[in-house]
C-alpha cells in the first residue's frame, strides 16, 4: 500500500511545508513538483507517458475548438485503451488520470472552464494525494481553493484524524477481513471443498474488506488534501447501510458514480425519453464502468450486473411508486445483492457461478 509507506508521508510533510512557505504564486509549481516526485518514486519512467499526455491535452484544449476538444477526448481514451486493454501494462493511476482529463476536456467544451494555464492543469492532474485511487476531483473547485488555502488548526486536526482513520481501516480492519475471506472463492477446488456457511463468511468478509480498503485509501487522500487546506469530495458514506441499489451507488465511490452520470449516462440521453431508454442507458454506462475496472470479461459482467440492478430498481419504483419494505430488510437485501456482485468482481464468470451455487448449497 503506497499510502502506508514512509516515503509518502515524508513527501506529504515536505510538500505541505513548502506549499505554505512559498509565495502564493508558486503554489501551483509546488503541487506539480511534488506530484511528479511522487510519480517518479512509485512509477519511475512511466512519468514520461503521463507527462506527454498532459502536454498534448493542454495543447489541444488551450484554444476553444470543437474539433480539437473532441480530438483530445479521443486521444485520452486511446491512451487508456492502449495501455490498459491492449498491452495490459498500465502506468500507475492511468484510469484516474483519464477520468480527470475527460472531465477537464468536456467541461472546457461546455465552457464551464473558460481560461486556464498549463501550471493550473498540471497541479490539478499531478495532485498526488488523489493520484492512486481518487477521489476524482473537479477542476473548477480544486483550482479555486489553491490560492485561498490556509494552514488552519482545524485543517491539520481533521486531516490527521482522517489519515489515521484511513490507515486503521486499511492496515487493521481490511487486512483482518482479508485473512478471514482468504482464497475460498477464487478457485473451483477451494469452492468445492468448502461449505455454504464458510462460503457466505468468506463473501461477507470480502465485502467488508473491499469497502474498508478502498474507503481507507480515500480517507488518507482526503486527509492529506486537507493538510494543504484543500477539501476534496467524500467518496464513501456508509454505503452498506443503504436501502436500495441506487442509494448504494450514490454513497459508494461517489465521485466515480457522479462521473458516470455526468459523462456517460447523461450524454447517452439520461432518463429524458422514458424508463426503457433510461434502463438501456444505465446498462451501457455501468457496463463501461465495469470495463474501466479491468480488461477481463468478468469486470464487464460485473458492471452489467449492477446496470441490471439499477435499471430494475428504476422500473420497479416507477411501476410500484407506493411500495414499502421495512428499512432493515431493505438494507439486508441490498447488501446481499451487492455482495453477490463481488463474486463477479474478483473471479472469472465460471468461478463466480460455482461460488454462487455453493452459497445456496449446490455443487456444480
Amino acid at each position: 500500500m503506497i499510502f502506508s509507506q514512509l516515503g509518502y508521508f515524508g513527501l506529504l510533510i515536505l510538500s505541505v511545508t513548502f506549499f505554505f512557505l512559498v509565495p502564493k504564486t508558486w503554489r501551483l509549481a509546488v503541487l506539480t513538483a511534488s506530484g511528479i516526485s511522487f510519480y517518479v518514486y512509485f512509477a519511475g519512467i512511466n512519468l514520461v507517458i503521463i507527462a506527454a499526455e498532459l502536454m498534448l491535452i493542454w495543447f489541444l484544449t488551450r484554444r476553444y475548438s470543437h474539433f480539437r476538444l473532441n480530438l483530445a477526448v479521443i486521444f485520452a481514451i486511446m491512451v487508456l485503451a492502449y495501455f490498459k486493454y491492449w498491452t495490459r501494462i498500465s502506468p500507475l493511476a492511468i484510469s484516474f488520470f483519464t477520468f480527470e482529463f475527460i472531465h477537464f476536456i468536456v467541461e472546457r467544451r461546455k465552457k464551464t472552464i473558460r481560461s486556464f494555464s498549463l501550471s493550473q492543469l498540471s497541479a490539478f492532474i499531478f495532485f498526488f494525494p488523489t493520484l492512486v485511487a481518487g477521489p476524482i476531483k473537479r477542476f473548477p473547485d480544486f483550482n479555486r481553493q489553491i490560492k485561498r488555502a490556509k494552514l488552519l488548526p482545524d485543517h491539520v486536526f481533521i486531516g490527521a484524524v482522517r489519515i489515521i482513520l484511513g490507515l486503521f481501516k486499511k492496515l487493521v480492519l481490511a487486512d483482518t477481513f482479508a485473512v478471514i475471506s482468504g482464497n475460498t472463492l477464487l478457485s473451483a477446488s477451494a469452492i468445492r471443498d468448502t461449505t455454504p456457511l464458510l462460503a457466505w463468511v468468506s463473501l461477507i468478509s470480502y465485502s467488508f474488506r473491499i469497502y474498508l480498503d478502498f474507503s481507507g485509501y480515500s480517507d488518507i487522500a482526503i486527509g492529506s488534501a486537507r493538510l494543504f487546506g484543500i477539501i476534496i469530495p467524500e467518496n464513501f458514506i456508509l454505503p452498506y447501510l443503504r436501502t436500495n441499489i441506487a442509494s448504494f451507488w450514490k454513497h459508494w465511490h461517489r465521485t466515480l458514480y457522479s462521473w458516470i452520470v455526468d459523462y456517460l449516462f447523461i450524454p447517452l440521453g439520461g432518463s429524458r425519453r422514458g424508463p426503457l431508454i433510461a434502463a438501456r442507458n444505465t446498462l451501457i454506462a455501468m457496463s463501461l464502468s465495469g470495463l474501466w475496472h479491468g480488461a477481463a470479461g468478468h469486470f464487464l459482467v460485473w458492471g452489467f450486473y449492477h446496470g441490471v440492478l439499477l435499471a430494475g430498481y428504476r422500473i420497479y419504483k416507477s411501476t410500484f411508486p407506493s411500495s414499502y419494505i421495512p428499512a432493515p430488510i431493505s438494507v439486508i437485501i441490498t447488501f446481499v445483492f451487492v455482495s453477490l456482485g463481488w463474486l463477479l468482481f474478483i473471479a472469472p464468470v465460471k468461478i463466480a457461478a460455482l461460488a454462487a451455487a455453493k452459497l445456496v448449497g449446490i455443487n456444480l
